[in-house]
C-alpha cells in the first residue's frame, strides 16, 4: 500500500511538470522581451499613459508602463504557443498589436521572445470653415456659441462659433464618418443646427480641406 502512494505521487508532480507547472524549489517559467515604437519609420517616444499588454497561453498581463521598454512575466505556462503583444492607449484604445510565434517556451527557464516594434499610425490634419443662415441670410454667431466635432472614434472636439474656420491637428490616419455641430455652450447636448454625416480621409503628414460647413437655424 505504501508504495502504491509513492507511486501516485510521483504520478501527480510528473503531470504537473507536464502541464508546465513549477513544484517547490523550482525556477518559474518566465517570458523576457524589449519593445520600441515607431512612427513612419521612425523612432518615437512612449505617449502620456501608454501600456503594454502580453496574452501568453491564456494568461492575460496588463498595465505594464510602456517606458519600460521591456519586461519579464512571473510564471507562465511553458510549450509551444502563439504569443500576443499589443500597445495600449490612454483610453483603452490598442494602438499596435503583434504576434510572435507559435515560440517554444521551456519550462524553469527566462525564454527570450525578442524585439517587438510598435508601428504607430501616422497623424493628419483637418481644416474647416463655417457660416450660419437664417432665412437665406447669413447671420452672425451668437454669444456663448460652438462648433463641435465628433469624429466618432475621438474625443469630440469643441471651438468658439465665431472663429468660423479652425484646423484639427493629430487626427490618426484613416476615414471617419464626422458629424459637426453648432450649439450653445450654456446648453451643450442640444444642437441648433447639425449636419449629417461628412465622410473624411486623413492622411499621414497631410492636411484634409473639408468643403464649407453652413449652418441652417
Amino acid at each position: 500500500m505504501a508504495n502504491m502512494r509513492i507511486r501516485a505521487i510521483a504520478l501527480s508532480v510528473g503531470l504537473l511538470g507536464a502541464l508546465g507547472w513549477a513544484g517547490c524549489g523550482s525556477n518559474p517559467t518566465r517570458i523576457f522581451l524589449t519593445w520600441e515604437l515607431t512612427q513612419n519609420g521612425t523612432s518615437v517616444t512612449c505617449a502620456s499613459g501608454e501600456t503594454v499588454e502580453i496574452v501568453a497561453a491564456g494568461v492575460q498581463i496588463t498595465g505594464i508602463p510602456c517606458t519600460a521598454m521591456s519586461f519579464t512575466t512571473n510564471s507562465v505556462p511553458s510549450g509551444t504557443y502563439a504569443i500576443q503583444v499589443s500597445l495600449v492607449g490612454a483610453d483603452g484604445t490598442t494602438e499596435s498589436t503583434t504576434s510572435i510565434g507559435p515560440v517554444a517556451i521551456a519550462s524553469g527557464a527566462t525564454n527570450d521572445i525578442g524585439h517587438v516594434i510598435f508601428e504607430l499610425s501616422g497623424t493628419g490634419s483637418a481644416s474647416f470653415t463655417w457660416s450660419l443662415e437664417m432665412n437665406n441670410a447669413s447671420v452672425q454667431c451668437a454669444p456663448g456659441e460652438q462648433v463641435v466635432f465628433d469624429f466618432g472614434t475621438v474625443n469630440a472636439i469643441t471651438v468658439p462659433c465665431a472663429d468660423l474656420a479652425t484646423t484639427i491637428d493629430g487626427l490618426a490616419e484613416g476615414s471617419y464618418d464626422l458629424v459637426v455641430s453648432l450649439v450653445m455652450s450654456s446648453n451643450p447636448g442640444q444642437a441648433e443646427s447639425q449636419t449629417g454625416d461628412i465622410p473624411v480621409t486623413i492622411a499621414a503628414g497631410q492636411t484634409t480641406v473639408v468643403p464649407p460647413i453652413v449652418f441652417t437655424l
